[in-house]
């Protein structure tokens, strides 16, 4: 996750079409899990390609197609709940926004990190210093009771550009196992993030 701060550097209109954008994707993501879910044999493969048509000037860089398939957001769906929940009065008129809230700021934060992983992708609004919209995220975490053997959250050749973070949940790691967040030989023009 990023530093919330970069946000407080866009401009309150930015800001406010931002929590909106992000709350809409979050919004059909949970709406395509639920009626997947319903089905009797969901297809991991079924994917959610956004519908919404966020406002052009609020972003640094540009967005790629935004799509998501089942088995990339299954991960971050109890987390994408309360995110989105938390920026529900915000995006609904009912709760000003206010760029000195640093609640709000980190609330709004965590959700696009997590749509941010759904997607593969940056979503970075104008003013803010970092990586632009679209630049390719990869995220990669391991949950096993055990590990006996090798876990790597992510393991790579080489990354010419983005951003990496891997992480490693367990309860036990037998006498002789390794367990990796992140495993690159080379990362160039991005940065590796590990998360255990």
């Amino acid at each position: 996750m990023t530093e919330p701060i970069t946000l407080a550097l866009v401009g309150s209109a930015v800001l406010t079409e931002g929590i909106k954008f992000l709350y809409g994707q979050a919004g059909d993501l949970l709406r395509f899990w639920r009626e997947q879910k319903k089905n009797k044999a969901p297809a991991p493969e079924a994917t959610q390609t956004s519908s919404i048509v966020p406002h052009p000037c609020i972003f640094e860089g540009s967005l790629n197609p935004l799509s998501a398939d089942l088995n990339t957001l299954k991960p971050w769906v109890d987390l994408m709940q309360v995110s989105w929940s938390h920026l529900a009065p915000y995006a609904e008129g009912i709760k000003e926004i206010d760029s000195t809230n640093s609640a709000l700021l980190k609330a709004t934060d965590e959700l696009r990190s997590q749509l941010e992983a759904v997607y593969g992708q940056r979503i970075t609004f104008k003013g803010e210093p970092r990586e632009r919209s679209g630049v390719p995220v990869i995220v990669g975490n391991v949950e096993a009771r055990e590990i006996a053997g090798h876990a790597s959250g992510v393991s790579a050749g080489s990354i010419a550009s983005g951003s990496v973070v891997g992480g490693v949940k367990a309860e036990t790691i037998a006498a002789g196992a390794t367990a990796e967040g992140v495993r690159v030989d080379v990362v160039g023009g991005g940065f590796a993030r590990s998360r255990s």
